[in-house]
């Protein structure tokens, strides 16, 4: 199923996990999350990747595990602790020089990401041909075989626009916390707020709802009890 392939986790988290991982040798904690992250993306591939052949094959206990792709809860749950220690070391040592400076290092390096997507996105959507290099470039013309191209790439269109979106956001909320315009426990439920907004934004897209009309249809049997009425 689909939540079982999928080992979206959201922008904020992947930031505050970058900033986690700069406590590798400061946090007993970083290093073997960090070898979770890494062993649970790669054996999650499948054939796809050598380390599942290797450890179903050789590794005893591995053999029974059929769906590897399931590793990537294991992948989401640990990218999730690396990004809370990302997030503690922002707010508790926020006033040290070091981590200050790496939050200006990251500012400026967010900033050229957020221009780089939005001129592309600019790009995309003025551009007449962008559809023909999408379809050339990124489809290759052989993927998603049978799916509208045109769909797929309106959808990428809309990512790049909330991927554009959400990197201001986290700009504007690292800017805010290294001139202490914004108390902690504010920032906190801004960051909160904006990763299940980017999380719910991602995966509305992939469950179609319908009427329950459409689903559960009335049987002749209760048709008949309604007209005796």
């Amino acid at each position: 199923s689909f939540p079982e392939s999928c080992a979206y986790v959201g922008i904020f988290p992947l930031i505050l996990t970058l900033i986690g991982i700069r406590f590798l040798f400061k946090n007993k904690y970083v290093i073997p999350f960090l070898v979770l992250v890494l062993f649970s993306l790669f054996f999650s591939f499948g054939n796809y990747s050598p380390l599942y052949p290797i450890f179903h094959n050789y590794v005893p206990g591995f053999n029974l595990f059929s769906v590897p792709s399931r590793f990537l809860f294991i992948y989401a749950f640990s990218i999730s602790i690396l990004a809370g220690i990302g997030t503690h070391y922002i707010y508790e040592m926020r006033n040290n020089k070091k981590i200050r400076s790496m939050l200006k290092a990251l500012m400026i390096l967010l900033t050229c990401s957020f221009i780089i997507v939005l001129l592309l996105t600019v790009f995309l959507a003025t551009n007449n041909s962008s559809f023909s290099y999408y379809e050339k470039y990124i489809l290759k013309n052989s993927y998603a075989v049978g799916i509208d191209h045109k769909v797929l790439f309106t959808q990428t269109l809309s990512d790049l626009y909330y991927l554009s979106l959400f990197i201001a956001t986290f700009i504007i909320i690292i800017f805010l916390i290294i001139k202490n315009r914004i108390s902690a426990q504010l920032s906190k439920v801004l960051i909160v707020v904006f990763v299940f907004a980017n999380l719910f934004l991602f995966g509305t897209k992939f469950y179609d709802t319908k009427k329950p009309t459409d689903v559960f249809k009335t049987l002749s049997e209760i048709n008949e009890i309604k007209k005796s009425k």
